[in-house]
């Protein structure tokens, strides 16, 4: 998923904390907004589903 992730325009890093049969989490930085569309569809090209609201 990181590598779907950073192929975003703006993304400047990706954390993933994976927690084993778990809500595992991902952190995107971006050095502009990043629509929430863009995000969702390169999470579900790697194969997840995102969930949760995004923070700032």
């Amino acid at each position: 998923m990181t590598a779907e992730l950073q192929t975003l325009d703006t993304v400047t890093s990706v954390t993933v904390d994976v927690v084993p049969q778990g809500d595992s989490a991902v952190t995107v930085t971006s050095f502009a907004d990043l629509p929430q569309n863009s995000a969702r569809d390169a999470v579900e090209r790697a194969g997840y589903q995102l969930v949760g609201a995004p923070t700032r």
